[in-house]
């Protein structure tokens, strides 16, 4: 009996930032299911540097982490990015304003389940634009 398989050949995301030698990005793929993939986008922050999480308070200033996926006809997303990590609410002194951000590292999961009929083995990339802002207590 054929099972369907999956093969990401490559997840790669575009990244844009300031910072480029602050954060370390890798990119992953974990089977969960038959048909189901998670894709891990883990950032290792260095020491004294901090990363934002997607999800900010309305009055918030900052940038959030922003992670879109280009359209592919052979994935479908399962739900939204989910964060994984010890995420601090903290407060700007000066204005008051409270941001959600992560120091060290964070993985940011995404569910995917694959579009192909049962015994099938598909190849595929997964691409997509990533944003974020990191900073410094200073």
């Amino acid at each position: 009996m054929k099972r369907t398989k999956a093969v990401f050949m490559g997840l790669f995301l575009s990244t844009t930032c300031m910072a480029q030698n602050e954060v370390s990005w890798t990119y992953t793929a974990k089977k969960v299911d038959e048909k189901s993939y998670e894709l891990h986008i883990t950032a290792k922050v260095k020491t004294g540097w901090h990363i934002y999480s997607t999800k900010q308070p309305e009055d918030a200033i900052v940038i959030p982490t922003i992670i879109k996926f280009n359209a592919n006809p052979l994935i479908k997303l399962a739900g939204i990015v989910k964060e994984v990590g010890s995420m601090k609410k903290v407060k700007e002194p000066t204005l008051g304003t409270v941001s959600n951000q992560y120091a060290d590292n964070v993985d940011f999961v995404q569910t995917v389940t694959m579009n192909a009929k049962k015994g099938v083995t598909i190849k595929t990339n997964v691409t997509g634009k990533l944003t974020y802002q990191i900073c410094t207590d200073e």
